[in-house]
């Protein structure tokens, strides 16, 4: 009789892929991501998130090509939240960096809508050409009392700019202070209550008093461009990431997070 099984063994690749993460694994799944590279990172990024106790109160789009569908018009979401698949509109392209904008009609939207509440916003991106205009990266806006915005500003020197809708009125603006426009940079920013924060890569968390809790916003979240069609702002760049956190300590953890998906997820986009 002898001594070794007939069946053949699985693949390397298989045997590693079981032993990922349940939800990274349902995600490359259901993305259909087949790069292996793509596929450790994304398990790496799931492990970490759940380490830093963010995963059940964040949904997030990885939007490089390798990490998500990298076709169609589709961008399925991560994490335990909920699913908020986006929709690429307007003609808006897949690319190795993330999703490639055009200033005049790409976008993505969601089905994401904030709930009054704490919660914390990001985006991973670069303007493709100096600001000329203020370019929406991160948007819930009604262009009435009902706004959350994340935006690029020549009137603030090409700085970042975060406003947010606070207990019914526009609350106190935070400029982060970045000025690399064409190079890849993190960009987080939340509301505790208290305080707004908000921190670009790894600098200094900047803060601005605020009192109040942040309105449900109505319009759902839009990558690219104001939610509000009247008003577009359309960016002119790429987008290789974007969260949202419902968490009113997630400013605590704006460094690890940067760190954490610098060496996974941004691996290779040059983040400093």
């Amino acid at each position: 009789m002898p001594l070794y099984s007939a069946v053949a063994p699985l693949p390397v690749n298989r045997i590693k892929n079981r032993l990922f993460d349940p939800d990274a694994r349902t995600f490359i799944s259901t993305a259909g991501v087949t790069d292996q590279t793509a596929r450790g990172q994304i398990n790496a990024f799931v492990l970490g998130i759940k380490n830093l106790g963010l995963y059940s109160s964040m949904v997030c789009w990885p939007l490089r090509s390798t990490q998500n569908a990298g076709t169609g018009t589709t961008a399925y979401s991560l994490g335990g939240l909920g699913t908020y698949n986006g929709t690429l509109i307007g003609g808006a392209t897949w690319g190795a960096s993330g999703i490639v904008l055009n200033g005049t009609s790409r976008a993505i939207t969601t089905n994401y809508i904030q709930p009054n509440g704490n919660a914390s916003f990001s985006f991973v991106g670069k303007m493709s050409v100096p600001v000329t205009s203020a370019n929406i990266v991160y948007s819930m806006d009604d262009l009435t009392n009902r706004r959350m915005n994340l935006y690029f500003s020549e009137a603030y020197s090409s700085r970042v700019v975060f406003d947010a809708d606070l207990s019914g009125t526009m609350g106190t603006k935070i400029i982060v202070n970045n000025t690399a426009t064409q190079d890849f940079l993190c960009v987080q920013a939340s509301h505790d209550g208290t305080n707004f924060y908000a921190q670009a890569n790894a600098n200094t968390i900047q803060s601005a008093s605020g009192s109040g809790t942040m309105q449900d916003t109505g319009p759902s979240l839009v990558l690219g461009r104001r939610s509000t069609a009247a008003a577009p702002s359309y960016m002119n760049g790429i987008i290789a990431f974007a969260y949202a956190i419902q968490s009113s300590s997630i400013n605590s953890n704006f460094t690890n997070f940067y760190n954490l998906y610098k060496t996974t997820l941004g691996t290779g986009l040059g983040l400093p």
